[in-house]
């Protein structure tokens, strides 16, 4: 059996997950089966410090945001992180990207914008949820028809999430 691989999910995923988004519930129950979700004490402190934004108040109270955080470290591997690179244009995603680095992730999966623009950093590919649900579709029908997996990490210059 193949062993695990790393996956980096950002702040907003979680949340929306809390909150019952769909894509985000799919993504996190997938990841979570499939792969080893990674974060580390930096990303946890940035999933508490937007769960608390102010438009998030109404619909997370702090109870609620004390389970969330409860809930991600629960779900996720915590990894100690020393790199912080300085490639997003905002400086609060850069812990990201230095986490996925540093755990051998293969995917950073967001809905921020800076980081998508990316959309690949020292072999690492960032997702849009629906990106990497697309991306689990190919794997799982390329495995179905026991063909050779022709995924996008085997096709270089095609990016699935590029296509959403």
């Amino acid at each position: 059996m193949a062993e695990k691989r790393s996956i980096v999910i950002d702040a907003s995923i979680w949340i929306d997950f809390v909150l019952q988004d769909d894509i985000a519930a799919k993504v996190v129950e997938i990841v979570s089966n499939k792969y080893i979700p990674v974060q580390s004490e930096k990303t946890m402190k940035e999933v508490e410090s937007v769960s608390a934004q102010a438009r998030h108040n109404r619909i997370l109270p702090p109870e609620d945001r004390k389970e969330l955080v409860e809930a991600v470290r629960g779900l996720s591997d915590i990894r100690e992180q020393t790199h912080y690179p300085t490639r997003s244009r905002d400086p609060d995603d850069n812990v990201y990207l230095g986490l996925a680095m540093q755990s051998g992730a293969e995917m950073v999966i967001s809905k921020d914008a800076d980081l998508l623009e990316i959309k690949h950093y020292q072999g690492i590919q960032i997702c849009s949820p629906e990106g990497f649900l697309q991306i689990e579709r190919e794997r799982e029908r390329s495995a179905s028809e026991a063909l050779t997996p022709k995924t996008t990490a085997n096709q270089p210059g095609r990016n699935l999430c590029d296509e959403i």
